[in-house]
């Protein structure tokens, strides 16, 4: 999973978000449950690196993630009043193979190790 290691830091936090949303049976997700998950983990770890993802660098992330296939996108059944769906999220890729790749990431490590359980 060299292709992770190497993404930006907003697609690291959102792929270990997804990591642990889908090992908690939270996936697929909507873009506002990525987000509030972003935010509880980025508490969590404490650490000032990472600080804090807005919403739209959340859903930079889950675009770019989803065009190279790290992530699934699937609309949601439920649909706006405008008659757009909400499209949900989930790895396309397997939990363990994020932790793995990120566990050592000087950026992430922490997070990576909080979303294993370690």
């Amino acid at each position: 999973m060299d292709d992770i290691a190497s993404r930006s830091l907003s697609e690291k936090v959102v792929v270990l978000c997804l990591a642990d949303l889908g090992s908690a049976g939270e996936t697929p997700a909507h873009t506002a449950r990525v987000v509030r998950a972003s935010r509880e983990h980025l508490d969590a770890v404490e650490e000032e690196t990472l600080g804090k993802l807005p919403e739209a660098a959340v859903n930079r992330a889950l675009n770019r993630l989803e065009a190279d296939g790290i992530v699934t996108m699937a609309d949601a059944d439920d649909r706006s009043p405008a008659g757009k769906g909400r499209p949900e999220y989930a790895l396309a890729v397997g939990t363990d193979a994020v932790v793995d790749a990120l566990a050592e990431d000087d950026q992430v490590g922490t997070l990576a190790a909080q979303v294993a359980g370690t």
